[in-house]
């Protein structure tokens, strides 16, 4: 099982993704919602505005958009999408694709289990920080001799701790350290940002 993700559950009106809710927890992960589950609805203000917290100053990994209308314009409930979008957070939708305003900004779409369709996109949204990272500690490998195709990358997230995971062939603890270095300038890069970050080297098979 992949790690629980926490997800921000959207709904066109009340109730639209209970049913979803109800399968993400029991596939482990953790729901929250952009408006108070007794006072939701497009009269109603969110989370963030009647509280001062909102889901996504803390622990989101993916944003899930539940529709059970056609409308070719998004419901006042539907804003947390274009929050959601704002903070870099993959954005998936369960309900219909024809004259849906959101489609060109969606990071997947429901089509069987609404679990793996969210770990999915969760999954997809570090490509680009595997990315940066693979290409900042490229050059380094390559100088010390290394594969750079030998060394995997991989993701630990326990919000707002982000482990980078580096396996490969057994290196130097210098080169372990230089390692390190480059992994934090690609983090410091990316889009979102961390409360703290740790960097690993594991020797094996990437």
């Amino acid at each position: 099982m992949t790690s629980p993700l926490d997800v921000l559950l959207i709904e066109s009106h009340p109730g639209a993704g209970a049913d979803d809710a109800d399968r993400l927890e029991a596939a482990g992960h953790r729901v929250h919602r952009c408006y108070p589950a007794e006072d939701r609805g497009d009269k109603y203000l969110c989370t963030g505005v009647m509280t001062g917290s909102c889901p996504l100053d803390d622990a989101i990994d993916v944003a899930l958009l539940v529709r059970q209308r056609l409308a070719t314009r998004p419901a006042a409930s539907e804003g947390g999408v274009s929050c959601a979008l704002r903070t870099g957070i993959p954005v998936v939708e369960d309900g219909p694709e024809i004259f849906d305003p959101f489609d060109p900004w969606l990071a997947g779409r429901v089509t069987g289990d609404v679990a793996v369709a969210c770990e999915a996109a969760a999954s997809r949204a570090l490509e680009p920080l595997r990315r940066g990272v693979a290409a900042r500690i490229g050059r380094l490998l390559a100088a010390a001799g290394v594969d750079p195709d030998a060394v995997s990358c991989t993701f630990e997230r326990h919000w707002p701790r982000l482990h980078v995971v580096l396996t490969g062939p057994p290196v130097t603890p210098g080169l372990e350290q230089s390692l390190a270095v480059r992994v934090l300038d690609a983090v410091r890069a990316a889009d979102r940002t961390y409360g703290q970050v740790d960097v690993s080297y594991k020797v094996g098979n990437p």
